[in-house]
């Protein structure tokens, strides 16, 4: 069997923590070709941004760090991420809330046919349930999301992590709420990316959140001219044992 732990080197590079503005820890790349760094991050409320920017140095102490240019991305609250929640709060008639591309209107009552839900505006529980039943209708729903409602709150997951993403919006940011509860982000660098002629040896993960978010980055390198070391607290990697 061939384990990937046998031409994978896993390091962490960003502990999960609150994080604004944060450069993670920084890994030699004179062994490796490539390296993946890989983005989770929390909560983010609507219009708030999580950039991963993978940056270089001479040390590992990140001595003379520096951009490696076209080495990031940013992932954008509520969109393409893999779970949300829209909470309801006094919603009107009229009222939308769009996701992956498909709207759903506020009514007097709830007629998942016509995609619309009941807008209960004193009810904010049974809003949420009836938004709920609309996103996980068969026929008219939202394919690939399972939405569940508890009280007031609308909680959207992709059925199939990789596969799918959730995009959502609405018209209101104060009756019907959209937050990020995680999104994940990678960008890959290969050795040939980093200054070498001027001494850039070592790589690291630098976030920056536009509010403060539990975010982590898990390091990946490979393509190693030998087979890496993996030495961690604790490890299983073949269950037939």
């Amino acid at each position: 069997m061939h384990k990937l732990n046998n031409f994978l080197k896993i390091d962490s590079a960003l502990t999960a923590a609150s994080h604004g503005t944060v450069t993670g820890a920084f890994y030699k790349m004179s062994q490796f070709r490539r390296a993946l760094f890989v983005l989770i991050v929390g909560a983010l409320n609507a219009t708030k941004t999580s950039i991963l920017q993978i940056v270089q140095a001479t040390d590992a102490g990140g001595s003379d760090v520096k951009d490696i240019a076209n080495a990031a991305c940013t992932i954008e609250a509520n969109t393409k991420v893999n779970s949300l929640t829209i909470t309801a709060a006094a919603v009107e008639a009229d009222a939308t809330i769009t996701v992956n591309g498909i709207k759903f209107t506020g009514a007097a009552a709830q007629d998942a046919s016509k995609r619309e839900f009941k807008a209960d505006k004193v009810d904010n529980t049974a809003t949420a349930t009836s938004i709920a039943a609309c996103i996980n209708d068969a026929t008219y729903g939202v394919p690939g999301v399972t939405a569940s409602a508890s009280a007031a709150v609308v909680t959207l997951t992709v059925d199939e992590p990789g596969k799918t993403v959730i995009t959502a919006t609405s018209s209101s940011a104060t009756t019907l709420a959209v937050a990020t509860i995680s999104a994940i982000a990678f960008v890959e660098v290969e050795a040939t990316h980093l200054d070498e002629a001027n001494g850039f040896t070592h790589v690291a993960a630098k976030v920056t959140n536009s509010a403060n978010a539990i975010s982590s980055v898990t390091l990946l390198r490979g393509d190693a001219r030998y087979t890496p070391d993996q030495v961690v607290a604790a490890s299983k990697d073949d269950v037939s044992d």
